[in-house]
């Protein structure tokens, strides 16, 4: 594995988990309060 493909993977899971914080959070939150 080259430098640049774990970069690469780094980013593709750091934005995965910024999507999951985002999306995932206001939605549970939502369900909670109806």
């Amino acid at each position: 594995m080259r430098v640049g493909d774990w970069r690469l993977i780094f980013t593709i899971r750091t934005e995965e988990r910024i999507i999951e914080i985002v999306a995932v959070r206001p939605r549970g939150e939502a369900y909670r309060r109806l």
